[in-house]
């Protein structure tokens, strides 16, 4: 989330991508079947999670 937040924010797209790409490929290939709705109960911020990275996902990778 935190890269997405350099992509959409920041505009800080290229550096975005690069530090996305540094995430171990196994864990980058479980961010989309990952069941996020445990962390969204718990938010502080209620931040839809899971809909958060799947467009990290979708932009980044």
């Amino acid at each position: 989330m935190r890269y997405l937040m350099y992509y959409n924010s920041y505009g800080a797209q290229d550096r975005a991508r690069e530090l996305f790409a540094q995430i171990p490929r196994k864990v980058r290939s479980r961010l989309l079947s990952t069941d996020y709705s445990t962390a969204e109960a718990h938010c502080p911020q209620g931040m839809p999670i899971g809909k958060l990275m799947a467009e990290a996902v979708s932009k980044l990778a």
